[in-house]
């Protein structure tokens, strides 16, 4: 429902849901580790996060690269989702080969093990856990036989995992929140719900996929991250496949092996301080966050299944596509949602301001006027394309049924339009002779 409770109903055809006009470029932090009462606070710079959240925390990390952009979110929202927990991911050994190096790396510390001949997955297991045992990293692990779980010593304290051998094991997030992302996103938009861009400090599938499931009943964008490895894979069963699967708009998610350092704070804080329309999600410069190594197939592989990626192109790490799980652009679904809470807000603002709208060819082009004025607005911040011009039908009153004129009711209005959309591929071809 949006901000008029049905009064105004919008619907555009690309399926969009809304957001206060004010709201529209900030974004909601979720994470564990916030010790205030509320559910969510409000931030300007990254010395109030730092009051509230120590610099190890994951709350602080995704603030500060939202903060450490050129241009950077005028405030952002942090919002408790239950108690402090302990990172936790899982390693598994997928095959396994003679003489073969498997690789883990944890904060700044290698891990290798060789498999000399004849070893089992089990006992690949058994020689990573013992050389990380004897290392100094905060970190405890738990053997499952072919695969192993690591887990930070410290609640709210995280670590940085990566593998450095993806052809022969799996890495993959597994801690999850203390409560339910539904119960706590739920209790957040009770006190607050003007924020657009959702972020969240999860990185486990389920969550994300919960977030995400969330956020399509929204007008919110929920930008996510993950680390594991199966998401450059073929797998059918890898999150950034599972969302493609479920086609949502309102979701956009990036693989990352420096996921510690937040890559899609990164992202939002380059593109929402920039109005809808004026940006595109693709090849996007970003700072603060290493970008990955990717071999041509990894790459192919995420991006196959609308995953985006933040790998050096041309000497400059970028991001890439710009797409929403559904295959659409990110700029596309962003500029809808702008239209969706901009049109309603406006043609309400001529039914509250007005004594009285007639029933009238008059009174009815009062309401055409609202629609091409956010319309024309749309145009020139670049949502909308203006050749040809957006064009607007609104019935004549007399047309339209004395039901409807007696329930004061304008139905059948619509309008057209062309998205400006960006250029983001050139094919160029020329021809030299002597």
């Amino acid at each position: 429902m949006g901000v008029t409770n049905g009064i105004v109903k919008i619907s555009i055809n690309r399926g969009t849901k809304i957001v206060s006009r004010q709201g529209f470029g900030i974004p909601l932090i979720l994470g564990s580790n916030a010790t205030f009462a509320e559910r969510r606070r409000i931030y300007t710079d990254i010395d109030e996060v730092l009051v509230d959240f120590p610099e190890t925390t994951a709350e602080y990390r995704m603030a500060k690269a939202l903060f450490s952009q050129t241009i950077k979110p005028a405030k952002i929202k942090i919002g408790r989702v239950g108690t402090k927990i302990k990172q936790k991911v899982n390693v598994s050994i997928d095959s396994v080969i003679d003489n073969t190096d498997y690789k883990i790396k944890i904060n700044d510390s290698v891990f290798s093990v060789n498999s000399g001949t004849g070893k089992t997955a089990s006992e690949i297991v058994d020689l990573l856990i013992a050389s990380i045992t004897a290392g100094s990293e905060p970190v405890a692990t738990t053997d499952n036989g072919d695969d192993f779980d690591i887990e930070a010593n410290i609640l709210g304290v995280d670590f940085k995992a990566s593998l450095l051998d993806k052809a022969n094991m799996t890495l993959k997030a597994i801690s999850t929140y203390n409560e339910t992302i539904t119960d706590a996103l739920n209790a957040i938009r009770l006190e607050d719900n003007d924020f657009y861009f959702i972020l969240a400090t999860t990185r486990t599938k389920s969550e994300i996929k919960e977030i995400a499931g969330l956020a399509e009943t929204s007008v919110n964008l929920y930008v996510a991250c993950t680390f594991d490895s199966d998401s450059l894979s073929t797998s059918s069963d890898n999150v950034i496949k599972e969302l493609e699967a479920l086609n949502y708009d309102n979701t956009a998610i990036i693989y990352s092996a420096d996921a510690f350092n937040m890559p899609e704070g990164v992202w939002v804080g380059i593109t929402a301080p920039e109005e809808a329309g004026s940006i595109a999600w693709g090849i996007n410069e970003g700072k603060g966050v290493n970008a990955d190594n990717l071999t041509a197939t990894e790459s192919t592989n995420a991006q196959a299944n609308n995953g985006n990626i933040f790998v050096v192109r041309g000497g400059l790490s970028v991001f890439l596509d710009g797409k929403v799980a559904s295959g659409e652009w990110i700029d596309i679904i962003r500029g809808t949602a702008w239209l969706n809470v901009n049109l309603e807000a406006e043609v309400y603002q001529v039914l509250v301001n007005s004594k009285k709208v007639g029933y009238t060819n008059i009174g009815a082009n009062t309401v055409r006027t609202a629609i091409a004025k956010v319309l024309n607005q749309a145009v020139r911040m670049g949502i909308l394309a203006s050749n040809p011009a957006p064009s607007i039908s609104i019935p004549d009153v007399l047309d339209i049924s004395e039901t409807d004129r007696g329930n004061r009711r304008l139905p059948d209005i619509s309008f057209s339009a062309r998205y400006a959309g960006a250029i983001q591929f050139v094919e160029i071809q020329g021809d030299i002779s002597v």
